[in-house]
């Protein structure tokens, strides 16, 4: 027998040794997530763990966010920061807006604080106080505030800003807010900001809230979007879900992949949030426990168990959301209805 004519006679027991092991993979996968979610003390139902039966169990498992309180690292150089200005404004007298800066250097660096903001022009003074109220919301992906300590390359930060201008430093018909600011870098330089608004027509001293620097996740551009739908299941429709205040809700999402191709999940599990109606800075983070899956075939659906808590504050009518990778372009997003007793 030839070489070849021996690789054609083999090719089918390898491809089917290959199914064998990729099966055999799966078990162990599912098998392992059974006795992680077992050991962690929660009640399983078949492969559903905490939701319907045949779904991927649920893991507590929490993404890692970054270190709290890193080590000190230099301050923030001009160099090192690519920072822009976005202001919205009404009628030049009252604007908000943010502070968005990025370490765009290779090395970390120390930006902690409230940002130290001037006028460009010397006939200009300004006044830079204590934002007490941000506008940003809570973000559980987001790096903790200490992180600032040491932003990393490559790494987010933003400062709201309130500015209020109403007041006698304007001629009739002039604009309260500068062309530009300068920020100036703790770790020496100026980076120009320009506001995209027009300048006041005479001299005079404004003032201008700043809250504290805060880590944030940037979002995706559309090209980030996953080719998932997400959507909850229950027994009773439409989505409503039993449950008691002070527990924990069982439920089930299922992924159904829309696109033409197959979806692979990476060496790394995506995470999903989870928050209650007018309570999102309560909003929780887990990782989704997506390696027992692998990946999804094009149209086909996954079911995933889930766990939320419920707290004691929670309406008899109340809702939640659930959010996979929030920060891709329009991150597949769904809700639930809960019934309280």
């Amino acid at each position: 027998m030839t070489a070849d004519a021996l690789r054609v006679g083999l090719d089918p027991l390898i491809a089917e040794a290959k199914k064998r092991a990729q099966r055999r993979r799966l078990v162990l996968l599912v098998a392992a997530g059974l006795l992680a979610a077992g050991a962690a003390g929660f009640e399983l139902a078949g492969l559903g763990g905490s939701g319907g039966s045949g779904a991927v169990p649920w893991l507590p498992t929490k993404p890692n966010i970054g270190p709290a309180h890193p080590p000190l690292a230099p301050h923030c150089t001009s160099t090192q920061l690519r920072a822009t200005l976005s202001l919205e404004g009404l009628h030049g007298i009252m604007a908000t807006g943010g502070l968005s800066i990025v370490n765009k250097s290779s090395r970390p660096c120390s930006l902690t604080g409230r940002p130290d903001l001037s006028l460009a022009g010397a006939a200009w003074a300004l006044d830079v106080r204590a934002l007490r109220h941000s506008w940003l919301r809570f973000d559980p992906l987001a790096p903790p505030p200490g992180s600032l300590r040491a932003l990393a390359p490559g790494g987010h930060a933003l400062a709201a800003l309130s500015w209020n201008a109403n007041g006698p430093n304007c001629t009739r018909g002039g604009w309260l807010i500068p062309r530009a600011l300068l920020l100036g870098a703790p770790g020496g330089g100026q980076v120009r900001l320009s506001s995209g608004l027009g300048s006041c027509s005479r001299s005079g001293a404004l003032t201008l809230d700043a809250a504290r620097f805060t880590p944030v996740v940037r979002d995706g551009p559309p090209r980030s979007a996953l080719p998932l739908k997400a959507r909850i299941v229950s027994p009773r429709p439409p989505s409503v879900i039993a449950a008691k205040p002070g527990t924990w809700l069982s439920y089930t999402v299922v992924l159904k992949n829309v696109s033409d191709r197959i979806y692979t999940f990476g060496r790394r599990c995506p995470a999903y949030t989870e928050s209650w109606r007018g309570e999102e800075s309560e909003a929780r983070a887990y990782v989704l426990n997506c390696h027992p899956v692998g990946s999804i075939d094009p149209g086909q659906s996954v079911p995933f168990a889930m766990r939320i808590y419920v707290p004691r504050s929670k309406r008899p009518d109340d809702v939640f959301s659930w959010t996979l990778s929030p920060h891709t372009y329009n991150a597949p997003t769904t809700g639930g209805s809960v019934e309280l007793r």
